[in-house]
């Protein structure tokens, strides 16, 4: 098995793609809203919980400089966020992956800041079709 080493200009242009929405002028962001099944609801907003401490975890690996940790991290979350409507998350994943491949630690920095805003900023709210029973039409 052998691996390719990615490009820099491919992971800066991912990662300049994840935190484009980063704003650190101190004014309030808008929220973003995560819309999911009602039954649903509570198993994402734990989800937001723990990946809040998955930022410290990044922190931490990048302090360390484990790389490892970075792209396995990484990979996990790049795996996780989609099936939580959580697609920012998966972005995040995907673009930290690579950051640990290419033991980039500042980009690994940046990237767990761009999360921790993310999180800050979602709003988990169940859907409101599925809550009322009504189904999509045909």
């Amino acid at each position: 098995m052998s691996f390719t080493k990615p490009k820099k200009g491919t992971l800066l242009e991912a990662l300049a793609r994840v935190t484009a929405n980063v704003q650190d002028t101190g004014s309030p962001v808008e929220s973003i809203i995560v819309e999911v099944e009602p039954e649903l609801y509570e198993l994402t907003v734990n989800f937001a919980a723990h990946k809040l401490e998955d930022v410290k975890t990044i922190l931490s690996a990048t302090e360390r400089g484990d790389f490892d940790a970075l792209r396995a991290l990484g990979h996990t979350l790049k795996g996780e966020g989609g099936g939580f409507g959580m697609d920012r998350i998966s972005e995040i994943g995907a673009a930290l992956e690579q950051a640990g491949k290419a033991k980039d630690a500042a980009a690994a920095q940046k990237l767990a800041h761009s999360m921790k805003d993310y999180l800050e900023r979602a709003k988990v709210v169940p859907s409101q079709e599925s809550a009322n029973g009504s189904a999509a039409p045909d």
